[in-house]
């Protein structure tokens, strides 16, 4: 009979849960940080439609400004700058003649590496394991206690090699060291972006006329970082497995954090640029001290019904109340 203290008990015993097997499926931490930037644009275009001047311009601005932010923390912390993957033919364990055929990614980020592999065993009664681990990679001898963690944890053979290869630094393997300097300081020009971008878009609201100059230093940051990464990262780094085909070997490419880095710093440069020229084709001065509607131009025109030709004042809108 059960009782208020008596559920998931066995013959009196504390309580006992099953154990959890389910793999890690979604990312709560980029999740996270994705709406942090997602909440504040959606409100900006739910209020929208009650702006009566300027939509588009403003729309533009404001949107590109959050996807870029948006781009800078997530490439900080989403391990796909440099990545891998393949399907292999080789042993779940070491001392084993069975041979797992699984999908095996690797993805590397500025801080730690991503290794997960997904398997369809031969036996039925091992099929459907999957596996996705984190290794730090951000210290000199995280790698050697990743690599003890992993042994002492049981990992499967081929998460094993991949970490191997990455603890090594004796004997011409220093891919380790070299993802490790790479995103060191790619971290750091990211970070010093993150913080042009952060005052930039305090600028944005206090005074519109500097956030394009602010945002201009912003994407020069971000292509910076891009370029740090590529001349540090490992150019030939190349991992050989068996396969069904005889071997495979997985070859890492530039993944999709740098490309969206790549992209975000061009495009940031490009709407500085823009926003720039589009101020410059005005001749206008602040008329108060913060985002004032309406602009008193330099230039002053002879008021002809005026015996004394005094200058009168031509009031025209400032393209920086725009953005």
């Amino acid at each position: 009979m059960l009782g208020w203290f008596s559920a998931f008990r066995e013959n009196g015993a504390p309580t006992s849960y099953g154990e959890q097997r389910t793999p890690v499926l979604l990312d709560t931490q980029i999740f996270g940080l994705v709406c942090l930037f997602a909440i504040p644009s959606l409100a900006f275009l739910i209020i929208l439609p009650g702006v009566r001047h300027t939509k588009a311009i403003s729309s533009l601005v404001f949107l590109s400004a959050m996807a870029i932010g948006t781009v800078l923390i997530v490439g900080l912390h989403y391990p796909t700058w440099h990545v891998a993957s393949g399907f292999i033919d080789c042993p779940y364990k070491a001392f084993s003649k069975e041979k797992i055929r699984a999908r095996i990614d690797v993805r590397i980020g500025l801080r730690h590496a991503n290794i997960s592999l997904c398997t369809h065993l031969l036996d039925r009664n091992l099929s459907g394991l999957v596996y996705n681990e984190r290794f730090d990679i951000s210290e000199v001898h995280l790698m050697e206690r990743e690599m003890t963690r992993a042994l002492t944890k049981g990992l499967p053979y081929p998460i094993l090699k991949v970490v191997e290869y990455l603890s090594l630094e004796r004997c011409g393997f220093h891919w380790g060291k070299q993802y490790r300097v790479a995103g060191h300081y790619t971290s750091a020009f990211l970070w010093l972006a993150t913080s042009f971008w952060m005052f930039s878009m305090i600028l944005l609201c206090l005074s519109p006329s500097h956030f394009a100059s602010t945002f201009l230093w912003t994407g020069i940051l971000i292509l910076t970082a891009t370029g740090a990464y590529v001349a540090n990262v490992p150019q030939t780094m190349g991992i050989r497995f068996p396969s069904s085909d005889g071997s495979i070997q997985l070859v890492f490419s530039l993944g999709h954090s740098f490309y969206a880095s790549f992209f975000a710093g061009t495009v940031s440069v490009a709407l500085s640029l823009f926003l720039m020229l589009l101020r410059s084709l005005w001749d206008y001065e602040l008329d108060t001290v913060f985002t004032a509607r309406r602009k008193i131009c330099r230039n002053w025109i002879p008021d002809k019904s005026l015996k004394s030709h005094r200058r009168r004042k031509i009031s025209v809108y400032d393209v920086s109340r725009l953005y």
